[in-house]
């Protein structure tokens, strides 16, 4: 998934394999010790005690709302986790604050609703997670073109949420999760994503229609939706 952008995936995971620090689970999903994960973040935690927006990885949703609330994100921050946290600024994240993190590639948050413009923003990010979304969309120029994975899985927005207009921008995408959108009666107009591999649609109770675009993803190789109640 990931050769187009100078990783080199398969190898990496064989490496790992071999020196058991992860396993495939019989589902085809990954699986890593919660020590050997907590090994990688204190590594990573070391190399700046004091400073966490001097690390490339922040996974503590304190020192990332801290980043994010004095802007003092920069270019050496590769990936952020705001966690489940909802009382930073009642649930907004502004296009200022994440203006710093020109390098960001993984952005995972809950609940937060995006509000300013966000031209030219966000270039490197490539995976974001971003459940419990609102109905609401405030965000302008939200283009992330070079995006390959979304989650917005356990969100609250339908077909007419006005967030796909600026998604469909993110023409690289690969994974689509909208897995228990139950608002989710149909599914946008997928045209636009034609590399899309994957689309999670489990626990969309509401789901009545797959947009016919659907037949035109010659990538498309997983369509999961086994809770749904299509006719």
């Amino acid at each position: 998934m990931w050769d187009d952008y100078g990783y080199h995936p398969h190898v990496a995971i064989d490496v790992l394999l071999l020196m058991s620090l992860i396993k495939i689970k019989d589902d085809k999903t990954f699986w890593m010790h919660d020590q050997v994960r907590d090994l990688g973040r204190e590594i990573v935690r070391q190399e700046n005690l004091t400073n966490p927006y001097e690390r490339s990885r922040v996974w503590n949703c304190d020192e990332a709302r801290s980043i994010l609330k004095e802007k003092e994100g920069n270019k050496k921050i590769k990936a952020m986790s705001l966690g489940g946290y909802l009382g930073f600024h009642e649930g907004i994240l502004t296009s200022d604050e994440v203006a710093p993190l020109r390098n960001l590639r993984f952005f995972q948050g809950s609940w937060k609703c995006l509000v300013g413009d966000f031209n030219n923003l966000l270039p490197s990010l490539r995976w974001l997670s971003w459940k419990f979304y609102s109905s609401q969309f405030e965000a302008t120029n939200f283009h992330p073109a070079n995006l390959v994975i979304l989650d917005l899985s356990w969100s609250n927005i339908s077909e007419e949420w006005i967030g796909w207009e600026q998604l469909r921008e993110a023409k690289k995408l690969k994974v689509l999760n909208l897995n228990w959108c139950e608002h989710l009666k149909r599914t946008p107009n997928l045209s636009t994503w034609v590399y899309l591999e994957r689309l999670d649609l489990d626990g969309c109770n509401n789901l009545i229609e797959i947009d016919p675009s659907i037949g035109n993803l010659r990538s498309l190789l997983t369509l999961n939706l086994p809770n749904s109640k299509l006719p």
